[in-house]
């Protein structure tokens, strides 16, 4: 079986993912602070697309996997403790992030007033941090325990269900 179907590598490159998007509106937010993302402008709306691709699949269809399929089985192990708390992050994480996501939408259609604007940059700020200490606590709890802990064969087994998971 390839390499690419470990389960640790393909979360570990979504966490790198997610971490180089928020980086990239986390700067754009710093940058121009005042001055709200301009959906006309190519780079902006990008931005603000990868943003919702990112929330939808690097963070909502990530944490799914890791509830439904991952945590169990690390559970079972004696790992409860961590799955609880990264399973608690996930709740919080998914409130910011879709607020975060609906309002990206709307900008897309809209663009952002002044108060929107406003209201987006301090949640993009918020979930840049919460994000950013979770992928950190998940990487050293989970993903770099994760083929010790249930094996390579499992690794590789979770890896080919992520990789066809919706």
């Amino acid at each position: 079986m390839n390499e690419a179907w470990s389960l640790t590598r393909q979360l570990h490159r979504e966490h790198l993912n997610t971490l180089s998007v928020l980086n990239d509106l986390e700067m754009r937010v710093i940058n121009n602070a005042p001055k709200p993302i301009d959906v006309s402008d190519r780079n902006d709306r990008f931005r603000l697309e990868d943003f919702i691709r990112m929330i939808d699949d690097d963070l909502f269809r990530h944490y799914r996997f890791e509830e439904e399929i991952v945590f169990p089985r690390l559970a079972e192990v004696g790992l409860s403790p961590i799955t609880d708390m990264l399973s608690m992050e996930h709740e919080t994480i998914r409130g910011l992030a879709d607020g975060l996501r609906s309002a990206a939408i709307v900008a897309l259609e809209s663009g952002f007033t002044s108060a929107s604007w406003s209201e987006f940059r301090d949640g993009v700020m918020d979930l840049v941090h919460s994000v950013n200490f979770h992928i950190q606590k998940e990487e050293m709890g989970v993903i770099r325990q994760l083929d010790m802990v249930l094996g390579a064969g499992v690794d590789r087994e979770l890896g080919v269900l992520y990789a066809a998971f919706v």
